[in-house]
C-alpha cells in the first residue's frame, strides 16, 4: 500500500496570516517491510491567522486557519472551483476545506495554499505546487497530512 504523510510545519503566525513548510514521505508499505519512495520539502503554505486550537468561540468565518492535528486527505470534487482537490477531512468547526490554489489570505477562506513564500504576506507560483502536490496524492492509496506551529 502507497502511503503519503505530509507534514505542514507553520513557521509564522502573523496578525492576518501564517506561513508555512509543506514536507512528505512518500512510502510503500507491504506487510511489515517499508520502502521510502520520496521524501522532503515540497512547498510553503500560506493559510488565513491561527486563533488557537479550541475554536468553539475563537473561530471567525473565512478568516481562520485550521487547527493543528493530524487529518486524512481524499481526492474530492469542489463544485466551488468545478474540479477534483485534495480535501482535508473532519477539521472541526470547518467544512469543505482544501488544498487549492491562491496567492493571498483572502483566498484561503480557512484552506490551505500551496506555493512558494517569496513575498511578505503572501505565496506565489501557486498552481503549479498544488498541481505538484496533487500528483503526488493522486499516486497514494492513503494521504495524511499532520499540522503543528514551530
Amino acid at each position: 500500500m502507497k502511503m503519503l504523510n505530509l507534514y505542514l510545519f507553520r513557521t509564522h503566525l502573523k496578525e492576518k496570516y501564517s506561513i508555512g513548510n509543506l514536507y512528505h514521505i512518500f512510502s510503500d508499505c507491504k506487510g511489515k517491510n517499508m520502502t521510502i519512495l520520496s521524501k522532503g520539502y515540497l512547498c510553503d503554505t500560506l493559510e488565513d491567522k491561527f486563533r488557537g486550537n479550541n475554536l468553539k468561540d475563537k473561530k471567525v468565518y473565512g478568516e481562520t486557519c485550521i487547527p493543528e492535528g493530524l487529518y486524512k486527505i481524499v481526492m474530492t470534487y469542489s463544485p466551488k472551483f468545478n474540479k477534483e482537490l485534495p480535501q482535508i477531512l473532519n477539521v472541526p468547526f470547518f467544512t469543505d476545506i482544501y488544498f487549492h490554489s491562491g496567492n493571498i489570505p483572502e483566498h484561503s477562506l480557512g484552506c490551505v495554499l500551496p506555493g512558494e513564500n517569496k513575498i511578505v504576506g503572501r505565496v506565489i507560483n501557486s498552481v503549479i505546487k498544488t498541481n505538484e502536490l496533487i500528483a503526488l496524492i493522486k499516486k497514494a492509496d492513503e494521504s495524511y497530512v499532520r499540522i503543528k506551529n514551530v
